[in-house]
This record gives structure tokens, sequence and C-alpha cells, in this order.
């Protein structure tokens, strides 16, 4: 069975895209072409929700919760402003790389904050992960539309079209040599980091995707499937949960989920037992994420974000006055997208 997270049909080809040979550098709250990008934001939240099966929910409805959870003693710093809905998030390499709905594309921010630079274009950017080299993205695009897999190199350059025609690719983990994607209306993907033919390691479609030392996982409404790097048949780990899986982490032994109401589950790979390792969030959720390190779970939902040690015993973190939408950790931070910002928090 599957065992550590990394970071995390058709064959098709990838083809040129658009060359950012000057990385566009995006003024905070000040940007005239905010408010023009407003209802795109809103629509693409939507697009979104539809997709994934999210209902809409107003933010302010979990506030109360999430502020009654906050530690008095954590104060959170402002990392950027003026990213115009952000929604995933990764950190490497001394920088937060963040998608934007707002201002479609992937923009780049240093950890300690300082200017929001664009480093590629995309018309609905979900999800971002990084390697030592690389920044790789999923674009949902708008609905009727392909989606797509994209990458570029961390020290700039062009940006890269991996994989295209995609139906609602979602979150995109890596390992080894690949970006593994799963299609919220078709198949999960094996896409080579360097371009090439994509494989279909499984079809039935997910919208969550996690990736380990042997395989991948990713989340199928209530259950949880696995399959090795090279594709097989799908085990199940996990089947009729309660509602949802909204997010799902691997670490070498376990995987832990998130559902949509914001309670925190687990299971062994060795014997598929599941638990809970946190309660529910009271109020409105709309797009629960985790994120993982060697002993903590970090988790938003709603408008909270909670340290979960995964023996057990849950810290809140932080509250944010608006819905968190993605999540991301490195040595020292724990970082999320929220309103038009990126926030960091020690942990």
């Amino acid at each position: 069975m599957l065992v550590a997270s990394a970071m995390g049909c058709g064959k098709l080809e990838a083809p040129p895209v658009e060359v950012h040979a000057d990385a566009e550098v995006v003024v905070t709250d000040t940007e005239p072409a905010v408010d023009a990008n407003v209802a795109d934001a809103e629509a693409g939240a939507d697009a979104i929700a539809e997709v994934f099966g999210e209902t809409g929910g107003d933010a302010d409805a979990v506030s109360d919760a999430g502020a009654a959870e906050a530690d008095a003693g954590a104060i959170p710093s402002v990392v950027a402003t003026g990213v115009l809905g952000p929604r995933g998030i990764a950190v490497g390499d001394g920088y937060a790389w963040v998608t934007s709905f707002g201002a479609p594309g992937i923009y780049r921010v240093p950890v300690t904050g300082g200017a929001t630079v664009k480093v590629a274009s995309a018309v609905w950017p979900t999800y971002v992960a990084t390697d030592a080299t690389h920044v790789y993205w999923t674009d949902l695009a708008k609905p009727g539309a392909p989606g797509s897999v994209g990458r570029v190199p961390i020290a700039g350059g062009p940006e890269q079209i991996l994989a295209s025609g995609l139906a609602a690719p979602s979150s995109c983990a890596l390992f080894g040599g690949d970006v593994y994607v799963a299609e919220a209306f078709g198949r999960i993907l094996a896409v080579p980091k360097a371009g090439g033919a994509t494989a279909t390691l499984a079809s039935g479609g997910g919208h969550y995707a996690a990736a380990n030392t042997t395989g991948v996982c990713w989340a199928s409404d209530t259950a949880i499937r696995c399959v090795p790097h090279g594709g097989g048949v799908p085990t199940t780990l996990v089947d009729s949960e309660p509602l949802r899986v909204a997010a799902l982490a691997l670490d070498e032994t376990r995987a832990f989920w998130v559902l949509r109401d914001g309670r925190v589950r687990t299971a062994a790979f060795a014997d598929r037992l599941s638990s809970t390792l946190a309660d529910a969030v009271p109020g409105s959720i709309l797009a629960p994420d985790i994120a993982l390190d060697g002993a903590h779970l970090y988790v938003v939902s709603g408008t909270t974000l909670r340290k979960i040690a995964k023996s057990g015993g849950v810290t809140p973190l932080a509250s944010d006055p608006d819905q968190i939408w993605g999540v991301a950790v490195d040595a020292t931070h724990v970082y999320w997208t929220a309103g038009s910002a990126v926030r960091r928090i020690a942990k």
C-alpha cells in the first residue's frame, strides 16, 4: 500500500506558449486594473464551487468562529496585498508562489514581503507546487474550455504548457519526474515535468491529489483511492466518508484529509482504519486545505488556521477576516491566501 508526501485518455504534447521575457511587476493595492477584474474573480470562485461541489457561503458567517479560535499570542504578518482573488500557494526558494483569479496568473513574492511579480499567465489557475527548479500549476480554464498544466523556471524564463485539453484539472502534486493531476471530470494523470506524453493512471475523476514515495492518492467525493506511480489497479484506502473529502495530504505511513465541514481525519496505510484528529469548524466552509511538515498538519477551514499534531491535539494559530483558500509551510512559518492578501505566521 502507498506510503511520503511530496512538496504533494490520450497522449498530450507540450505546445509552445507565450514567453514572458520580462516579469510583470504588479503594483499592490493601487493597481488600476483591479476593479475591472473583481467580477471575473467572483465568477472564478463560483466556477470552482460548481466544479468541486463547494456550496457558496459568506466568509462573515465563519469569522466569529475563527476569531474565537485565534491564538491571542500569535500575530500574523502580511507578505503581500493587492493579489486579487488568490487561490493556491506554494513556498520555495525564499518565495511564496500564488495563483490568482482576479488578475489571472501565477505570482511570486518574497516570503518576508516585497514586490509581487507575475511570472506566468493562465485563465483560472487553481493549485501551484514547486520543486528545486520550477513552479508548476493547474489551470481550470473557464466553463466549457479545456484546462492545462504548466510550469515556469524559478530563476525566470519562458512558461511551458506541459499538458492541455484537460477536463477541469484541479490539484497538482509533485514526485520524482512527474506532476500528478486530478481531473474533476476525468482521469488521474502523470504529466512529465520536462514535457512529453501524459499517462493516465486511473479514471473516474477526483478533486484533490497527493503523491508519495510509491504512488498517488486522490479524493473522489466521499472516498480516497490510491494507485502506484506506474499505474495499475487502484485500491481504496477509505470509502463512504460522511461528507465530501475536500483536501488530502500523505506522509510515509498515513493519509490525512479534511472534510467539507472542516473536520480533520486520518488513516494508516497498513490497516486502513480511519479516525478523527480535529472536530468540525462551525459555520459555512467553502474550501478547506491542508499542508504537512514532519510532526504537524496545518489546516485552513473557513477563516481559521489550525495546527494539528499528527498524534492528536489542536492548536489554533490564527483567524482571517476573509475566506482562506490555500495553505503552505516552510521550515519556520505557515502561509495562506485570503481576500487579496498573502499572510504568514510563525509555526
